[in-house]
């Protein structure tokens, strides 16, 4: 997928090599099965305060022939604000023996204000339609964290990033 991006997608080129401090570019990809594939860029910022500004995330996907664009680009977005959500606050916490989380009512998700704007490309295709359902959850993962990495020199080894200092 990677090599048909820059092949078939008119989108910018990454400057791995050229960036200011504080930013990062940071890539997720995976064959996922059930007939699609997919890769998500991350490109962000992280002050001195530990406050992430994602400047801009592009996904491309390969799942054969899109049957309904609107659903696919649907599931894509909501993929992706769900991985920012898992990444910068999921978490299940104990006490006494019992689960604090109900529903989402105490369970932290990203608002419309913390969701940046999110790029999808479909790659044509002509191979029979696989399933992107949820696809992007695990690719924004290592995306930002790798971006992260990138924009401060330091990994990430535990989630959310809430519990290392970190907001959006």
């Amino acid at each position: 997928v990677l090599d048909r991006i820059s092949r078939e997608v008119n989108w910018q080129p990454i400057n791995w090599g050229k960036k200011p401090d504080g930013n990062g570019w940071g890539v997720g990809y995976a064959d996922m099965g059930y007939g699609a594939m997919g890769a998500i860029a991350i490109q962000l910022s992280v002050d001195a305060k530990k406050k992430i500004q994602i400047k801009r995330i592009v996904s491309v996907t390969d799942q054969g022939v899109t049957v309904n664009p609107d659903i696919s680009h649907a599931q894509v977005q909501g993929g992706i604000i769900d991985g920012l959500s898992s990444t910068m606050f999921g978490q299940i916490t104990l006490k006494n023996g019992r689960v604090q989380q109900s529903n989402f009512g105490d369970y932290r998700m990203a608002t419309l204000r913390e969701t940046p704007p999110i790029e999808n490309i479909f790659l044509p295709s002509k191979e029979r339609p696989g399933s992107i359902s949820e696809m992007c959850t695990p690719l924004f993962i290592p995306a930002l964290t790798n971006a992260m990495y990138q924009a401060t020199g330091q990994r990430v080894r535990e989630l959310p990033l809430v519990k290392a200092g970190y907001s959006i």
